[in-house]
């Protein structure tokens, strides 16, 4: 019995945050969140919790059927990327393989070069640098830009 297995290399950075950290993203960025079909909801949820007193340790398990608009992936970090993409003009791609853990979910621009728009086409990587590190200190600085093998 084989496995077809899919592979995408591309730069991005790998996504692995905790509640608290997500939860400052998500108020950091409020004003874009609530322009995205499923924004108010996620806002007023963490807004209730935190409001309350009660963790939010369920956070990514509450917003589990969360869909990417870009891919259609689902789960919480789907949002970040979602985020990144009506604040930058591109296209940033989520992917969160089945049955993987965590540190398996990506976010990278999704530069297809039949695709690109013109704020795509005129990204250079020192551009493209400083977008993503200012996204990953958004969330917390712990993570890294990087060349990203995923095999979903």
């Amino acid at each position: 019995m084989s496995m077809k297995t899919n592979c995408i290399y591309g730069y991005g950075f790998k996504v692995y945050v905790s509640d608290e950290n997500l939860r400052l993203f998500i108020e950091k960025h409020e004003e874009t969140i609530r322009k995205i079909p499923e924004g108010t909801e996620i806002l007023d949820w963490v807004q209730a919790h935190v409001g309350s007193g009660r963790p939010l340790d369920a956070l990514k398990e509450k917003f589990f059927d969360y869909e990417n608009e870009v891919t259609g992936d689902t789960g919480i970090y789907g949002l970040i990327a979602d985020v990144m993409i009506k604040e930058t003009g591109i296209d940033f791609e989520f992917r969160n393989p089945q049955d993987s853990d965590d540190d398996d979910v990506i976010i990278f621009p999704e530069c297809y070069p039949w695709q690109l728009n013109e704020t795509e086409k005129t990204l250079t990587q020192e551009k493209l640098d400083e977008i993503l590190n200012t996204y990953i200190a958004d969330l917390g600085g712990q993570l890294k830009a990087e060349y990203i093998r995923l095999e979903f």
